[in-house]
């Protein structure tokens, strides 16, 4: 009788520590590549930068930067979300709208980058179930692949929307994660981030049937809420969240929510399985 991979599921040893010398040899290239980033940033936008700015842009800097030396996969996502973003924002600045551009209307624009992370997690969510019940590598690998997918448009359609909360009125311009419809949208792409990080550290792709469901009933709720609550529109902020604290404290806050999620529903495979 064929075995269930949750079956086999058992935690890997630690991976040996990296010196210092291998890690700067190998790193170099992200190291560079946050830094001239840092630079860009400082050199368009510092002379509008107050105490607060240098500290939200020292803390996303120091945050990426040991994220990815920890976690190299995590340096590709990064480009991946952040170049098709910026193409994005070009177009915008270019005067183009969706209107007129096909990749913005289809693809980049905020919600259609949105759209297509939801497209790519549900289909994830599908197969992770097929990879259980089968038992077959090859699509364990796509449920993997199809979660990559839907978490690098997840970032970019926050990244993109960002952009276009400055385009209607300069004044309503903040980080994308002012109401519900935002936030979920963080929550579904970080907690599948998350997700692949544990997958692939304690190789436990098959916990994937346990982790990704929760994360489709959020895309679903993401969906009711664009389409029959229509929240994907930008307003300007309510006054409670004109802070500084914004651009941390949210953020931060849906780091813990997806670790939790992820333990809670770990815990209960654990449960049930092992």
């Amino acid at each position: 009788m064929a075995h269930s991979p949750v079956d086999s599921y058992a935690l890997p040893s630690s991976p040996q520590p990296r010196s210092w010398t291998a890690i700067l040899r190998q790193e170099a290239p992200w190291v560079g590549a946050l830094t001239l980033a840092a630079f860009a940033i400082l050199l368009r936008y510092g002379h509008d930068f107050g105490y607060w700015q240098y500290v939200v842009l020292a803390s996303w800097y120091a945050g990426l930067l040991t994220a990815g030396i920890a976690w190299r996969p995590l340096q590709w996502a990064t480009i991946a979300a952040v170049l098709p973003a910026l193409l994005a924002v070009w177009l915008y600045s270019d005067g183009q709208t969706p209107a007129d551009n096909l990749l913005l209307r289809y693809v980049l624009q905020g919600v259609a980058a949105v759209y297509w992370m939801s497209l790519a997690l549900l289909a994830a969510t599908a197969t992770y179930l097929a990879y259980v019940v089968t038992a077959r590598e090859t699509l364990g690998r796509l449920a993997s692949a199809l979660t990559w997918v839907g978490v690098v448009f997840g970032f970019i359609g926050l990244g993109v929307r960002w952009r276009e909360t400055y385009l209607g009125h300069p004044d309503w311009g903040h980080i994308p994660v002012s109401n519900l419809w935002e936030v979920m949208v963080l929550f579904c792409a970080s907690t599948a981030l998350f997700w692949l990080y544990y997958e692939q550290r304690n190789r436990a792709r098959a916990l994937g049937a346990f982790v990704m469901p929760l994360v489709a009933m959020g895309v679903g709720f993401l969906l009711w809420l664009t389409l029959a609550q229509h929240m994907d529109r930008i307003e300007p902020l309510i006054p409670a969240l004109q802070s500084f604290w914004m651009k941390l404290h949210v953020p931060m806050m849906f780091v813990g929510y997806a670790n939790f999620t992820i333990a809670s529903l770990v815990g209960l495979a654990s449960i049930l399985f092992i």
